[in-house]
């Protein structure tokens, strides 16, 4: 699987992409990557908000906030729209207040949370968004708008 890095550069782009016009500019989309034509072959770029396409990418996750359904991946989000479907900003998230733990030792990885230890920092890798909390990190989950935190390890 492809994943987006912004810029990266590639020769040939893969046999079952198809384009997309969107407001005079040429994208070329395959599988949930985005691709504009460079001097030396493509660039991997995010998509414009707005942009539509007929169908999602195979592995794409959804949640629903504010009783809309978000579609998502590779941290570009998408809203059905008209048949199709629509990028759109990625919607705003409240974080819950954070609490003081009783020891260190209280979260296991793999394991999902209502709220955040009072020491954990914000931190942004690969443009997702998470919290650090010595060796462990907790991703945002959306659901319901609720958010809750699953417990992981990006060592």
């Amino acid at each position: 699987m492809v994943t987006y890095k912004p810029g990266r550069y590639f020769s040939n782009i893969p046999r079952n992409s198809a384009s997309v016009r969107f407001n005079g500019i040429s994208f070329t989309f395959s599988d949930g990557i985005y691709y504009r034509k460079a001097k030396r072959g493509y660039h991997a770029v995010k998509p414009p908000r707005g942009l539509r396409i007929r169908s999602l990418p195979k592995h794409y996750s959804y949640f629903k906030r504010h009783n809309r359904t978000y579609y998502t991946y590779q941290n570009v989000y998408y809203l059905a729209d008209n048949n199709g479907y629509r990028v759109v900003d990625a919607p705003e998230v409240l974080v819950n207040k954070a609490v003081k733990v009783e020891s260190d030792n209280s979260y296991e990885l793999g394991q999902t949370y209502d709220t955040l230890p009072i020491t954990a920092e914000a931190v942004t890798i690969n443009e997702q968004q998470y919290f650090k909390y010595q060796d462990i990190y907790f991703l945002p989950q959306i659901n319901d708008d609720e958010v809750k935190y699953l417990a992981i390890n990006l060592g």
